[in-house]
């Protein structure tokens, strides 16, 4: 029966103001877990109109792919900047338009302790551990 911990990574949707690689302990149902906070990262959200994504069939393997690339448009475009930071983009001049827009995630690591690595229980087998 050997003690151990499991370990989930999980990226939080908006900017948690903690500074980077700050570690902290917490309980969950009684039982000992600690968060880190890895990093702050601001990927692109597109939405494009006048695109799909197509599924295929081949040798019995499906493959997911876009209709078209999603590229930013090259002019034509509009965007909204406030107070220096850029809220989105979008492309002018079309019914069927691509917009862009930053969106804030953060990525914590969820160490919690468990009483049996060679046996989880069902709780601990879930995705966010305890108390999910």
């Amino acid at each position: 029966m050997p003690k151990g911990g499991r370990f989930v990574t999980l990226f939080y949707p908006g900017r948690i103001a903690i500074p980077e690689h700050s570690a902290f302990p917490v309980a969950v149902d009684g039982k000992h877990a600690s968060v880190l906070l890895y990093g702050h990262f601001n990927p692109v959200e597109a939405l494009d109109f006048n695109n799909a994504i197509r599924r295929e069939v081949r040798d019995g393997v499906i493959d997911w792919s876009l209709e078209r690339p999603i590229t930013m448009p090259p002019r034509d475009r509009i965007a909204l900047d406030a107070n220096g930071q850029l809220i989105y983009v979008f492309e002018d001049g079309v019914q069927y338009y691509r917009l862009f827009k930053p969106r804030a995630f953060t990525e914590l690591f969820i160490q919690y302790d468990v009483e049996d690595t060679a046996n989880l229980n069902e709780e601990e087998k879930t995705r966010h551990g305890p108390g999910s």
